[in-house]
């Protein structure tokens, strides 16, 4: 069975993810490995060179995007970089040294989030990060795309799924209508949520075809957060009544930017014949997996 380093392999996106490569890879967890922090580069290096493994997934990275916003004035001392940007350093060091193909996860928040409605942005649109969270992820992306050795990198959007014990968004305004508590929802925002089971997939292809280069994992649907709640209102069964809409304005005031519309096209899965599940489709999934869980 090929073997896979991974970091972050105990978060939200990667726990899930390396338990369903699991039955196709053996996948490592860099912090296992003497409680290996990602910042340490000789370490970093030493584990990379004793490894069979020929790829890394790297997963690992501050993303509470209002706490980080808040680090914004320690600059290069804030935690965010030293994780998001120093610790990526080291992994893109030690994979130009060994040679090994670094694949990195990032977001679609790198963008500054003014496209129309109905529009979206591609693997060739230039980033323009407007929050410390996203300049982080986006300092990253360009150490990156500098590594000698062959590297991908992955962008997704509002990740969601029904194994974690972490809730996002999807399962709180799942556990607040369930409580029949009244939520006010952002209707002037747009995304493209990335239902983390197909992941798996995307991952499995880029290692199975060698893929390089910049590839969007967005959802195969643009949604508002308000249409999400009221998907899962509708899915559920409960009551759309409890949901008013509000504004990116007024929610995030004091807090982190957020764009307008921040939907990613897929054009790079969309050429090899990959396709990524509707939101809609995403959460029925997720309703028989809760189901299950239970």
């Amino acid at each position: 069975m090929q073997k896979i380093l991974g970091t972050g392999l105990s978060g939200f996106v990667g726990s899930r993810v390396a338990s369903l490569l699991s039955s196709q890879y053996e996948m490592i967890d860099m912090r296992s490995i003497d409680g290996l922090d990602i910042r340490d580069n000789k370490k970093v290096e030493e584990v990379l060179r004793q490894s069979e493994a020929s790829y890394v997934l790297h997963f690992a990275g501050k993303t509470a995007v209002d706490l980080i916003e808040q680090e914004k004035e320690q600059g290069e001392q804030s935690e965010a970089w030293k994780v998001n940007v120093a610790g990526t350093k080291s992994l893109v060091d030690a994979c130009s040294t060994t040679g090994k193909h670094l694949i990195y996860i990032s977001t679609d928040m790198v963008f500054k989030g003014d496209k129309p409605l109905g529009e979206f942005y591609t693997e060739e649109d230039t980033p323009d990060p407007q929050s410390w969270y996203a300049r982080t992820k986006y300092e990253g992306e360009k150490l990156v795309s500098s590594c000698s050795a062959p590297w991908t990198i992955v962008r997704i959007a509002y990740p969601y799924q029904a194994y974690s014990e972490k809730k996002e968004y999807v399962r709180i305004f799942l556990s607040l209508l369930t409580q029949g508590k009244q939520i006010s929802v952002i209707e002037d925002q747009h995304f493209t949520p990335t239902f983390i089971d197909d992941l798996a997939g995307v991952f499995s292809l880029i290692i199975e075809q060698k893929i390089t280069g910049i590839v969007h994992a967005g959802g195969g649907s643009s949604v508002s957060p308000y249409e999400v709640a009221k998907h899962v209102a509708d899915v559920f069964g409960l009551d759309a009544s409890l949901i008013s809409p509000t504004t990116r304005e007024q929610y995030f005031a004091g807090k982190a930017h957020r764009g307008f519309n921040s939907s990613l096209k897929n054009t790079v899965l969309d050429a090899h014949h990959m396709n990524m599940h509707t939101f809609v489709d995403g959460l029925a999934i997720v309703k028989n997996q809760l189901q299950e869980k239970a």
